[in-house]
């Protein structure tokens, strides 16, 4: 008992990859004046005498010798990692491509087929990924659940285009990056989280509420936010997740024991059980998902500045707005609320005596009879407390400082793209925010 080394463990899957360790190839040198932003390599090759195509999406960042812009976006690439099922997949054809939570079908049956949402062959629970490797799911052509829908980068990138045809300047960071330097975000007027920005960090967390207490500003486009806890290696060449919870999406033989991650000793699994939750920082939490039935928000307070002011907010029908099409909203899939709309669901939380901040608004909402998720991440039939509510819009002026205007929803960009309302709302959002398009700055 007194081996000071005693209580390590080696665990070994044969499957396991972490670096592809592929020889450079071929170099490109971007342009000294390239734009902030997400862009993608294009490979045009054939494969058995069939024409394919392969991108491969990097991330510009602002060079040091320029100045920041107003608005900074985060892009949620651990969450397009999570997803990265199949790294070596075989359908690398043009056009959209639909790829579920397994990916697509492995172009050689020994090659790595695990992510965070599978296990490895031998059944153990995938704890730690590689950064350096393929990332096929983040494409920009991979959509999910038909439709047209995509939780990953194409998702994120209809934002990225309202941005652009609206006259925005923005930096773009990943999600490393603010890992890395959580101050990073200093001196930006304003700050998008946007899509499916589902896998967290600490010192990400941590720099956030760091920002919004000096008086920052946030705007969160995003749903199932803040979920999961990862960490990464001091190299940054493995991300590490550890969920618990079958029902949930945890390891099948994930054990209660195994939930300190070994890059910094620290619990993992869900955010809201690590010390570091969503609803404590942007004022929403989980509830839950349901596949591709998309809903409307509702106006909850027309009446409220961000409604009126600089510009008014005309819904369809004097109600409804963020549709897609006439039948398909921008709630679905997944989706957050406030964290007492959250507990009304839940019998029994498992951490009891939770009281919410004070100073959150809803202004809008989206309702549907649908089973969600309560606080303890498990699923009730029929629904407790018969609850509606699967997706809010918050404005929130936090008393430990810094303002976060919320939409609760992975699909709010997709919907801002096509509904004029939800472009509106977020115009004055930024208005707000002291963000203004290119146009009518001063």
């Amino acid at each position: 008992m007194s081996d000071p080394d005693r209580g390590h463990g080696l665990r070994l899957a044969a499957d396991e990859l972490y670096n592809a360790r592929w020889e450079v190839s071929h170099r490109f040198q971007l342009p000294s004046g390239a734009k902030s932003g997400v862009y993608a390599a294009r490979f045009d090759f054939e494969m058995s005498g069939k024409p394919m195509r392969y991108f491969t999406s990097f991330i510009v960042r602002r060079p040091e010798s320029r100045p920041k812009a107003p608005l900074l976006v985060l892009v949620s690439s651990n969450t397009w990692l999570a997803y990265n099922s199949a790294p070596f997949p075989v359908n690398h054809g043009p056009g959209l491509i639909n790829m579920g939570t397994g990916g697509l079908a492995n172009s050689h049956p020994g090659a790595p087929v695990y992510s965070c949402y599978s296990d490895h062959r031998n059944g153990q629970p995938t704890y730690k990924v590689g950064m350096n490797v393929p990332w096929p799911a983040a494409g920009p052509n991979k959509t999910y659940i038909g439709g047209g829908y995509s939780h990953l980068l194409r998702g994120e990138r209809f934002l990225h285009l309202w941005l652009d045809q609206n006259g925005y300047e923005y930096d773009v960071i990943s999600d490393h990056d603010l890992h890395r330097d959580p101050d990073v975000l200093d001196g930006y007027q304003a700050v998008v989280i946007n899509g499916h920005s589902e896998y967290w960090s600490a010192p990400a967390y941590e720099g956030l509420d760091r920002y919004l207490k000096s008086g920052g500003a946030a705007l969160v486009m995003s749903g199932n936010t803040m979920f999961w806890r990862v960490s990464f290696d001091e190299s940054g060449d493995i991300m590490e997740c550890r969920k618990f919870g079958k029902s949930i999406g945890g390891r099948m033989l994930a054990k209660v024991g195994e939930l300190y991650h070994s890059h910094d000793f620290k619990r993992g699994s869900l955010m809201r059980f690590c010390g570091y939750p969503a609803w404590k920082l942007i004022g929403l939490e989980c509830i839950g998902w349901s596949g591709g039935k998309f809903k409307p928000y509702q106006v909850d307070l027309p009446d409220h500045f961000l409604f009126n002011e600089p510009n008014k907010v005309e819904p369809k029908n004097g109600v409804a707005f963020g549709f897609v099409t006439d039948q398909l909203g921008a709630v679905g899939h997944e989706y957050d609320v406030r964290l007492s709309t959250l507990l009304k669901t839940t019998p029994n939380p498992a951490l009891p005596g939770l009281v919410e901040p004070e100073g959150i608004v809803t202004i809008a909402s989206s309702r549907d009879k649908r089973n969600v998720l309560d606080f303890n991440a498990e699923s009730h039939k029929p629904r407790v407390g018969g609850e509606e509510t699967i997706a809010e819009i918050i404005y929130w002026e936090r008393p430990q400082g810094g303002r976060v205007f919320h939409t609760g929803s992975i699909a709010t960009a997709w919907g801002m793209y096509h509904d004029e309302s939800l472009g509106q709302l977020v115009r004055n959002v930024l208005y707000h925010f002291g963000v203004t398009p290119r146009s009518t700055c001063q």
